[in-house]
């Protein structure tokens, strides 16, 4: 083999090489352009699509034609996806509302109360008075305005009509209803009978208030 010829195998070899180089290069930026929109697409429909990353669930088959309507299944993803809510809404300015916050901690507080045997019925009531004010005040307020959720208030009144109809048609009236019910059940030592009202869809609705952003006075 001449010279001229090695020195052309080198050249091509290291041609080679470094094309090989290259087209690995190439993949790594574009691989990093992909995630790069990726997580700007995440960022930019996070809060429109929060809801899902909260609840991670889907309402499949609902629709509404006229007078036919059909509400459909839930889809839940929760054993795939992991709850990112907790991680990514400081990122976004997103906290807690402070009002509905307390809401769910009162009644997890009655929940306890209501399991612990040395629960004095007193404390129980005081419990229940509260609750019962939170639920008017809720109403009235309708903190679901400042998370643009006001539909989310609907749901809840419909929901508590549906659970507890009255004559007046009102969802104050039911909400009253219910927390009356409970103490009336706790009074009765049916309380286990209150696990299944406690656990009433509108808590999660409820919870659906914490898109007040931070430095809001109202949050």
């Amino acid at each position: 083999m001449s010279s001229l010829q090695k020195q052309t195998e080198r050249a091509f070899v290291r041609r080679r090489r470094k094309n090989r180089h290259n087209l690995w290069f190439e993949r790594i930026i574009a691989i990093l352009a992909l995630l790069n929109l990726l997580l700007v697409l995440f960022d930019v429909s996070y809060i429109p699509l929060r809801d899902f990353w909260l609840h991670r669930k889907v309402q499949v088959f609902s629709f509404k034609i006229g007078p036919l309507e059909y509400e459909g299944f839930p889809l839940s993803f929760a054993w795939l996806i992991p709850d990112i809510t907790e991680l990514y809404d400081p990122f976004k300015g997103i906290v807690e509302y402070r009002d509905t916050k307390q809401y769910l901690e009162k009644v997890d507080k009655l929940e306890n109360e209501l399991n612990d045997p040395d629960v004095r019925s007193q404390e129980i009531e005081i419990i229940l008075a509260d609750l019962r004010r939170r639920s008017i005040e809720m109403i009235d307020t309708n903190p679901f305005q400042v998370a643009n959720k006001t539909g989310t208030l609907e749901k809840i009144k419909n929901e508590m009509l549906d659970h507890l109809p009255n004559p007046d048609d009102s969802s104050k009236q039911a909400f009253d209803n219910f927390w009356t019910q409970a103490a009336t059940l706790w009074a009765e030592d049916r309380i286990e009978v209150i696990t299944t009202p406690l656990a009433h869809p509108i808590l999660p609705l409820v919870a659906d208030t914490d898109l007040a952003r931070i430095g809001d006075p109202t949050a």
